[in-house]
């Protein structure tokens, strides 16, 4: 058996122990911040199936509805991270609602962000909304799809690609689909207009973030590099939407001590990650720049994995942190 396969045999019965034992967690949980993280908001399933962008989370607007009944009825107070930073209340229990990257499908959120009067927060990468292209993950996905290659070996492309330098994936996407591929094909797979962000921004709730210029993996470059990608990004967002953001997401959740120090000159108060990770309240002043973050994975109930979030055995996201502490190593 190889060792992937042996992985992915340890995950899944570390999830079955996490679904069977998070009834009872759920009980002994201690007030805390659950960050969520989504990218693209989707009308229903045919857009989920029709692989014109890679589904990630394969969530739609009703599957957010449901998220957020299910947590407000628990008792939970939705933030943003304006919130974050004035400081939370140490005796409750919050959620984050972040949209990663800056799709046009996130004008959906308005309407769901005022029926329920919940704020999200929109990490909005900029390059992406001046030039109107589509990301290069959605070209990657979309393209082989129709190639009929398996959703497993896309994503396995992706991986590679995603520690490559940025000028390396904008040759190697042209190289494999054409000097055209970049190009959005419908409102699906395009990011933002400056006039769309602009007017989200002015919706009561809609909190917008940094997300970099170009989506660029922070810790692979210099510091006047990662400098460039931040600034870059206060700079567009001030000019479009009023206020240069306070906080920033670290594109593919990386960062190190170098990242965080830049952040940190930029002048942001809050910075979220990938790491698996509930941070108890009151908030650690130590990590407001690193704090972790929750990503639904699509094909598994969403309720299921929302009551083992809750839960305080949470034994495959334990493994998950530790996996990515090893890798950073």
């Amino acid at each position: 058996m190889s060792a992937r396969r042996l992985r992915g045999g340890a995950r899944d019965a570390l999830t079955l122990v996490d679904r069977a034992l998070s009834h009872v967690g759920e009980r002994f949980e201690r007030p805390s911040l659950i960050s969520f993280l989504f990218h693209s908001v989707f009308a229903d399933e045919r857009e989920i199936r029709s692989d014109e962008v890679h589904p990630q989370e394969a969530v739609t607007a009703e599957d957010l509805r449901m998220l957020v009944e299910d947590f407000l009825a628990r008792g939970y107070s939705f933030v943003a991270g304006t919130h974050i930073e004035r400081g939370l209340d140490a005796s409750a229990s919050c959620v984050w609602l972040t949209f990663d990257d800056g799709y046009a499908n996130n004008v959906r959120l308005a309407e769901l962000v005022r029926e329920y009067e919940v704020p999200a927060t929109l990490f909005v990468s900029t390059g992406y909304v001046e030039s109107g292209r589509r990301f290069w993950w959605d070209t990657v996905y979309a393209e082989r799809r129709r190639q009929g290659v398996s959703a497993d070996r896309i994503d396995h492309e992706l991986g590679l690609l995603t520690d490559c330098s940025l000028d390396d994936i904008d040759s190697y996407v042209a190289r494999e689909f054409g000097a055209d591929a970049d190009r959005a094909r419908s409102d699906l797979d395009r990011p933002l207009t400056r006039r769309e962000l602009a007017e989200l921004a002015r919706v009561d709730g809609i909190e917008i973030g940094n997300h970099t210029v170009d989506h660029a993996v922070l810790p692979q470059l210099q510091v006047e590099q990662i400098e460039v990608q931040l600034r870059g990004a206060q700079e567009y967002l001030h000019e479009v939407v009023g206020a240069a953001p306070r906080s920033v997401s670290y594109p593919e959740g990386r960062c190190d001590a170098r990242v965080i120090e830049a952040a940190r000159a930029v002048g942001f108060a809050v910075g979220i990650t990938t790491v698996p990770r509930k941070d108890r309240v009151p908030l650690d002043p130590e990590r407001m720049l690193e704090l972790g973050r929750f990503q639904l994975r699509s094909g598994e109930s969403h309720r299921t994995q929302t009551r083992v979030i809750r839960s305080a055995v949470q034994a495959g996201n334990a493994v998950r942190r530790l996996r990515g502490r090893m890798r950073r190593a």
